[in-house]
């Protein structure tokens, strides 16, 4: 489980395993979720948290927008998964 928002820190608890099964839990429940968005509705404004502030401008946010902007969040914290994991001995990734 990861707890944590804005200037806070994040920390995940649990196994490996634990964490890889919430993970694989996550994932089927995004895919499930996409499946059943119609594409009519990308444009339309996201309802977001206040608290949260994806840009320096006050533009409203697509769900387009949002999702894309998880996207590359998600890909930044996977490179730096990746990265600690080199610095910590291990081959990349796939590898193996």
């Amino acid at each position: 489980m990861c707890s944590g928002i804005g200037s806070r820190k994040f920390q995940a608890s649990g196994s490996a395993a634990e964490l890889v099964e919430r993970y694989d839990r996550w994932i089927l429940a995004m895919q499930e979720a996409l499946s059943i968005l119609p594409d009519e509705r990308l444009g339309e404004s996201a309802q977001l948290d206040p608290r949260f502030h994806p840009s320096l401008d006050n533009e409203p946010m697509t769900i387009r927008d949002a999702l894309l902007h998880a996207i590359e969040h998600c890909a930044i914290h996977q490179g730096h998964l990746e990265l600690t994991r080199q610095l910590l001995g291990y081959a990349p990734a796939g590898a193996e």
